[in-house]
């Protein structure tokens, strides 16, 4: 075990791209301290990483229950999805499970990768360094670039926080901004289009943070000018 200790705060992304950076195995899995880990996940997760005989693999994806800051839980499964689907490339299943639930690729502990591939994700784009919802980004870069298998059966268990700081932020400049990159990998125009357009009513978001609004503006005019279909 090698533990690191940074000598000053240096925020959530750059931790976890850091973890990422110094991982020595072939695949890394950056877990929460808030987040519980379910009993059975770590003995499935590494069989099907030794299953990985042509060594395609390339991202593995948790789903999970949520649950009230009192540990009451209101939704059982992210994903309503039976058996482990898996794709090859997995950029077909990672966008059912984006049309299912957005959200939950923002949940770190729910994304494995395989390292070299999250490595070459972060060398791809800087501004991976800037954007809280960096966790959609490396797991749309790693589906597109190999295999990617789901875990139908719950494997974490997730407190949902009412009050997330810098959420207006997130989904109106972040998400969209990475929505844009992942453009780039071969999803789909309509989907792409879909996820940064649906955001277009954020009159708060305009008065509370204008320059940030200001910022985004290149993102949502790249949406709109691709085709619908």
């Amino acid at each position: 075990m090698r533990i690191f200790r940074q000598t000053e705060n240096i925020g959530l992304i750059r931790n976890c791209l850091f973890c990422i950076q110094e991982a020595q195995g072939d695949f890394v899995w950056t877990v929460s301290d808030d987040d519980v880990v379910l009993e059975g996940t770590l003995d499935w997760v590494l069989s099907e990483i030794s299953g990985d005989a042509d060594d395609q693999l390339a991202f593995i994806y948790l789903n999970g229950s949520m649950s009230t800051p009192d540990g009451i839980i209101f939704r059982q499964c992210a994903y309503p999805f039976r058996g482990d689907p898996e794709s090859r490339p997995g950029s077909e299943l990672f966008e059912k499970c984006l049309n299912v639930n957005e959200d939950w690729p923002l949940l770190i502990t729910s994304n494995i990768y395989k390292i070299m591939i999250a490595r070459q994700a972060i060398k791809s784009w800087s501004g991976i360094k800037n954007n809280l919802a960096f966790p959609l980004f490396l797991s749309g870069y790693a589906a597109a670039h190999g295999a990617m298998t789901l875990r139908s059966e719950p494997s974490l268990l997730y407190m949902a926080c009412y009050s997330r700081p810098n959420w207006l932020t997130i989904a109106n400049r972040d998400l969209p901004e990475i929505y844009r990159k992942l453009a780039e990998y071969g999803y789909t125009t309509s989907l792409i289009r879909r996820q940064i357009l649906k955001r277009l009513s954020f009159l708060s978001f305009i008065l509370k943070f204008p320059t940030d609004f200001l910022s985004a503006l290149p993102t949502y005019w790249f949406a709109l000018r691709l085709p619908k279909h």
